[in-house]
């Protein structure tokens, strides 16, 4: 069987699957209207809703590993009270280590596709059966299934994280961990030339012998290419799999391991779409579990010099920092009230607080 061919310095511009995005004030209205759907009674945000709160609030909050600077401080925080609204969510970020609210990180998605998927997307009607019409409504029904989900990956990170490619395949889950098997053994750099190319045309025969769409050298082109590629303009800090079929979940490639949310926060997320008549506890669209993660370092990442193992002040716009495990006395200060957020000064602390009191609360015991 003729194989297609590895390119060796891939670019964006050779790859065949057409990009469609979402602005960034586009998915905010999105994000917005998705909150205050999820409070209506049988709606897939109350799911959402209760999973935020038992990891957010009160004793049972789920929190990072304190030391002898800084207490083990939430992952993210919702304050007793506050409505379930994007503004009100705080994040911890893994790369700055501040605990920012949703509000504040903006973010676009880059949809990608096959012509002949966006072709297909376009062509549907809304029938009984299928829930959507046309490429538009494909894609807001896909997001009502997983938009909670990326707010959550998204908010994990305070710089560059604007950009969420998400690759729309016609997949199946066993194809998805072919792919992403592939991608974490050629990140690690382990595998020799030989069997690497081995493996790529293996799974390139493969694809297109089962006609899958997009066909694993567009894939593999499309993801070393947002990785590698100056003219994209951007690294993301993880590209997610939509499958086309609806019993297929989405996942996410992360870039780092640290990108990975931790396993005590997700192994508790709702898997069921959260539908007052839905019957099936796993028909979720998203599933965070099956996420995978590329080796620290890898040389398909460019500039892969993330800001890493640092807390910041907590005022955004200051950038004093100092290493997480510092061992001598740290630079900063805790709020005293709920020990969640650090300061450089008190000047800092004093103008943060327009911000930080929708979140300030007493630690619970």
């Amino acid at each position: 069987m003729a194989h297609h061919s590895y390119i060796e310095n891939p670019l964006i511009a050779d790859c065949a699957l057409i990009p469609d995005e979402f602005s960034e004030s586009h998915v905010e209205k999105i994000r917005d209207s998705f909150f205050r759907l999820g409070q209506q009674p049988g709606a897939n945000g109350l799911q959402k809703q209760a999973w935020f709160r038992s990891v957010a609030q009160g004793a049972s909050a789920v929190r990072e590993p304190g030391n002898k600077n800084r207490p083990n401080r939430r992952l993210i925080a919702w304050k007793t009270g506050k409505a379930f609204e994007a503004q009100n969510l705080f994040f911890r970020t893994v790369d700055t280590s501040r605990l920012l609210p949703a509000g504040l990180a903006d973010f676009r998605i880059q949809w990608y596709a096959t012509k002949g998927i966006w072709d297909l997307l376009d062509s549907k009607k809304a029938t009984d059966e299928i829930p959507f019409a046309g490429r538009k409504g494909f894609q807001m029904y896909a997001l009502s299934g997983f938009i909670y989900e990326l707010v959550v990956l998204r908010n994990m990170h305070d710089l560059a994280g604007g950009d969420i490619p998400i690759v729309i395949v016609n997949w199946d889950a066993n194809d998805l961990d072919s792919a992403f098997d592939y991608w974490v053994a050629l990140s690690k750099g382990e595998l020799p030339e030989k069997e690497q190319r081995q493996k790529f045309f293996q799974l390139d025969d493969h694809f297109r012998h089962h006609k899958k769409n997009p066909c694993f050298t567009q894939a593999d082109l499309l993801v070393r290419s947002l990785l590698s590629d100056p003219a994209v303009g951007y690294v993301p800090k993880f590209i997610v799999f939509l499958p086309m079929s609806a019993y297929v979940k989405a996942r996410a490639l992360f870039m780092h391991p640290s990108f990975v949310p931790p396993p005590a926060l997700v192994e508790n997320f709702p898997s069921g779409c959260g539908a007052a008549n839905c019957t099936d506890d796993d028909c979720g669209a998203f599933d965070l579990t099956a996420s995978r993660a590329l080796a620290e370092d890898t040389a398909l990442i460019r500039n892969n010099d993330w800001v890493m193992d640092v807390v910041r002040c907590n005022l955004w716009i200051c950038n004093v920092e100092e290493p997480a495990n510092i061992s001598g006395k740290s630079l900063f200060q805790a709020c005293k009230k709920c020990r969640d957020a650090f300061y450089c000064c008190k000047e800092h602390q004093f103008r943060d607080w327009s911000t930080h009191k929708n979140v300030c609360e007493p630690r619970a015991r």
